[in-house]
Order: C-alpha cells, then sequence, then structure tokens
C-alpha cells in the first residue's frame, strides 16, 4: 500500500506542477475588474459542472480584485454529516507550501544569517550528494556540494522520484530523517545545470531554518513569518486546525466514487507541503502578495524577492521558478499549485491589474487548477476550456477494475 501511496503522490506532484505551466497562455494582463459585474451564473455553472467530472466534495474560492474581495464556497467539507464548505474551512495548502518555507530562507538572508550561495554542506555535514555523468567536458563520478539557491529554486538536481519516498511520522525528528534519507543520493545532473522539481528540496530548507535558528521549523514560521503577516488562521499543525475550526475531510477516489481518505502524517514534509490554511487567510495572503497590505518592511522587501525567477536555468514553458512560486517571464501573473494525497489547491495573482484567485478543494485531483484559470477566463470574457479527467483519477479507476494487478506497484 505505502508503494501505491508514493505513486499517488508522484503523480501528484507532476499535476501540481506541470499542469500551471501548460496553462499559460490562458493568464494575460487585465484592466481592473468590478467584482460586481463579474458573471457569476456563468461561474456557479462551471464550478458545478467540474465538480461533477471530478468528485470534488468541496470547493472554497476567494477571489481578490483591487480592493474587492468574494468568498465562493461549494459543496462539502464533510459528506457524511452534511458540513458544507464556508470561508472558515480549513484546507492542506500541498506545495502552495513552499511560498512560507521561502520566505523564511530569504528573511534568514535578509538578516545575513545565511547566503543563497553557501552549501549545504555547511549547515548539514552529513549530506552527501553525488553525480555521475558529463559536466563541462568532463566524465565524473564523485561527491558534489548543493547551494542553497539550488534548493530553493529547484536546480539541485535531486531525483523527483524521492517524494515517493519520504517517510511517514509525527515526531520532532521525521524533518532530520526525512532529510537524511538523500544521504548518499546520485543526482540526475549536475547542480545548476537545470529546473527540475523535486519537492523535498523545500524540506532541505526546512531542516536548514532548524539549524541556523535553533527552533523546530513549525515555530520559527509561525513567530516570524504568520505572526508578523497577521495570518491568524494559518496553521503548521492537524491539532490546531481542529481546534480553532472545521478542517475540511480530506478524500481520495474508490471504485469511481469518493470516500474518507485519513493520509498518512508526513511532519517531514510539511516545509514542502503540509501548511493548513481557509479563504480567509487566502485573502490576506492575495493581498499581501499584491502590496495592498501595509506589513513589516523587512517581510515586504523579502516578498519581493520571492517574486524574482531564477534565470540561470532555462524557462519551463513561460516561467521561471522563484521562492515558491511560478513566476510568467512576461510579468503577467505568479501562480503555484498544491497536491496532497487528500487536498488541491491552487493560487494565480496578476499584479499589474491586481487580480488574484485561490482554490483550495478536499481531493486530490487537477480541479483546482481548472477552475482557477477558467474563473479567470470567465472574468475576463475569454472562452473557458474543456475540462479532462487527470491522470490521478485515471489510475484510481484502473485500480477499481483490476485491483489484484496494480497493488503490487
Amino acid at each position: 500500500m505505502k508503494k501505491i501511496l508514493s505513486y499517488f503522490l508522484i503523480i501528484s506532484t507532476i499535476l501540481c506542477f506541470n499542469l500551471s505551466v501548460s496553462a499559460e497562455e490562458t493568464v494575460t494582463t487585465t484592466v481592473s475588474i468590478d467584482i460586481e459585474n463579474i458573471d457569476m451564473d456563468a461561474i456557479n455553472k462551471l464550478v458545478e459542472r467540474t465538480m461533477d467530472k471530478s468528485d470534488v466534495p468541496g470547493i472554497s474560492i476567494v477571489l481578490v480584485s483591487g480592493n474587492q474581495s468574494m468568498y465562493m464556497n461549494y459543496g462539502y467539507s464533510n459528506v457524511d454529516e452534511h458540513i458544507t464548505t464556508n470561508a472558515d474551512t480549513y484546507y492542506e495548502l500541498g506545495s502552495m507550501s513552499k511560498a512560507f518555507t521561502a520566505l523564511g530562507i530569504l528573511l534568514l538572508e535578509d538578516e545575513g544569517k545565511l547566503s543563497l550561495t553557501d552549501p549545504v554542506t555547511k549547515y548539514l555535514p552529513w549530506l552527501q550528494v553525488y553525480f555521475k555523468g558529463i559536466y563541462d567536458g568532463k566524465v565524473m563520478d564523485e561527491k558534489v556540494d548543493l547551494t542553497i539557491a539550488n534548493l530553493l529554486y529547484h536546480t539541485s538536481g535531486i531525483p523527483f522520484y524521492t517524494i515517493g519516498e519520504i517517510p511517514e511520522g509525527i515526531s520532532d525528528e521525521m524533518l532530520e530523517k526525512t532529510v537524511r534519507n538523500l544521504d548518499g543520493i546520485y543526482l540526475d545532473y549536475y547542480p545548476g545545470e537545470r529546473f527540475q522539481y523535486a519537492s523535498i528540496n523545500y524540506d532541505v530548507l526546512g531542516l536548514i531554518i532548524q539549524i541556523i535558528t535553533g527552533q523546530n521549523y513549525e515555530k520559527f514560521i509561525q513567530e516570524q513569518i504568520l505572526n508578523p503577516l497577521g495570518l491568524n488562521h494559518t496553521y503548521l499543525f492537524h491539532n490546531d486546525a481542529f481546534q480553532n475550526g472545521v478542517m475540511a475531510t480530506g478524500y481520495k477516489l474508490a471504485f469511481f466514487d469518493i470516500e474518507t481518505y485519513n493520509a498518512p502524517v508526513y511532519r517531514g514534509n510539511t516545509p514542502a507541503g503540509y501548511i493548513i490554511s481557509n479563504s480567509i487567510d487566502m485573502e490576506r495572503w492575495l493581498k499581501i502578495q499584491m502590496g495592498q497590505i501595509e506589513v513589516p518592511e523587512q517581510l515586504s522587501r523579502v516578498i519581493d524577492r520571492s517574486h524574482i525567477g531564477d534565470i540561470s536555468v532555462p524557462t519551463q514553458g513561460n516561467y521561471y521558478y522563484a521562492g515558491g512560486w511560478n513566476v510568467n517571464i512576461k510579468g503577467n501573473d505568479i501562480q503555484h499549485g498544491g497536491s496532497n494525497p487528500n487536498f488541491s489547491s491552487m493560487i494565480i495573482i496578476k499584479p499589474d491589474s491586481e487580480l488574484g484567485i485561490c482554490i483550495l478543494t478536499n481531493l486530490n485531483s487537477n480541479a483546482a487548477e481548472y477552475l482557477a484559470y477558467n474563473i479567470l477566463n470567465i472574468i475576463e470574457g475569454k472562452d473557458i476550456y474543456k475540462y479532462l479527467i487527470d491522470d490521478y483519477k485515471r489510475v484510481y479507476i484502473i485500480f477499481s477494475i483490476f485491483p489484484p494487478l496494480y497493488y503490487s506497484f
């Protein structure tokens, strides 16, 4: 079963990054939009059709345009108990969490406590990685150095498959245990040579934060990022979310339907994908990114820094990777998706038009991403594109038909 979950984690990460890049042509700069003039009937119909085709049980949406905001909620946070979604419903953010970890790293850089050019072994001397191949005309099979920038911008060469080998657990030691899985690994390419998304890069960053500050990752992010930004409805532990509101129940597809899924806990992967929030804080997060809310000067500075893409490697489509964001080379938008075993999300921000949208769902699917792009298409008077079943659902359909053949994956 662990191998099956690992397989789905890999598919989820492919979806949360690659689909967001492929849809780039649908997001171009717009003029300011009056929310009162938005065709809500078209949006409601789009959401209803998408929920029907994707089987997503619950969706929370927040839209920001200039100084206007709108919350939209559909379906159930808990199907069996008929608890409907609302702006207070909490969801796992998936890889949208990376933007918070990036701010932590950039904050420490701003304070002179690290440099992005620092070798990772300066902080984690036991983490030895190797490269075998040809680089700069030289045949190599030896230990190589990673830099913090390599991790931040996904140019480390750490294999993508490592997402499937993250250990389960909730103890304080899980972050270090997760990173120690990389010790002795062979990289897919020489560090800094090109981009390759590997979620565990950000877990290494989280551990570096712990080493430098002497605090656990969660406490640092809470005290140095969330509290100063006024994100009072964003949490790093499920228990905190449960105590302070309604945590959406996560679901998975099974036998052409959905079922409750209590996914394993991967605390060692929190810096990359397990921060929890709701629409209220995502509205504030959108406005913070667009400079509409006054925040401490230092944090404002590092937020701007987090929007600067890494131009040292070729783009992925029309995007560079920045500090937890995909940044359009034309400056049209910044965005990032997120997918966990039982949650999915998507955020798109168009700074020039002060337009932003965040979609939160309680099923792993491509529905969040699809809706984000096409709600913006409706707002901008463009055609919406057809919803296509995602690979995650296809795999579950196959497993439902041929369980004996595929459960040995």
